[in-house]
């Protein structure tokens, strides 16, 4: 069984700067190149970990990070996101926030996946799947999990020594159970051996 993916990612690009990186235009244009018979069956979202910083409206006037006129701000742009992928993509998968180590941190990311789980209320639960990292090692504990040991094996190192990143094995840990849960999702055609 395969997956073929298209990887888009900018590192520490942020969602809301795009005097930086403009995500709405290259996510604009990527869905909009897309021809028939070459769609994507489904996008995966991964956003917020530098989302929690002050913003500039278009009138110059300084959103202060979590007030409600940030997040009212804030709630809009990650929708014009979701609304402009959803058009023409039948499944999005948003990925939560990890745990990170700092408490001061972890507090900005809980007030995000908060914001963020609800917005995805707001949408059709078949078309939008919020998934929470978090939970998919609630099994090895609550709060910050710097590694894990699964049952019968060797300990994998979860979180980075900066407690904020994903190490490359807990990435793969964490992928290997979403990638099963494309698997209940969809119905892949098995090789011919």
């Amino acid at each position: 069984t395969s997956i073929a993916v298209r990887e888009l990612s900018v590192p520490s690009s942020g969602f809301l700067r795009s005097d930086y990186y403009n995500w709405p235009q290259k996510l604009e244009a990527l869905l909009t190149a897309q021809k028939d018979g070459e769609r994507f069956d489904a996008a995966v979202l991964f956003l917020g970990m530098n989302d929690y910083q002050d913003m500039w409206t278009t009138d110059g006037i300084i959103l202060t990070a979590g007030t409600p006129e940030w997040e009212e701000v804030y709630r809009k742009m990650v929708k014009a996101h979701l609304d402009t992928t959803l058009a023409s993509v039948p499944r999005l998968y948003w990925l939560g926030l990890p745990a990170v180590r700092s408490t001061a941190y972890n507090e900005k990311m809980n007030y995000l996946n908060a914001v963020h789980t609800s917005i995805a209320e707001e949408y059709d639960s078949k078309k939008l799947i919020k998934i929470s990292l978090k939970s998919l090692v609630e099994r090895y504990g609550t709060g910050y999990i710097g590694a894990i040991k699964p049952e019968g094996g060797a300990w994998i190192p979860l979180m980075q020594n900066d407690g904020i990143h994903y190490t490359i094995e807990g990435g793969e840990y964490l992928m290997k159970q979403f990638i099963e849960r494309l698997h209940r999702d969809y119905t892949f055609e098995t090789p011919h051996l």
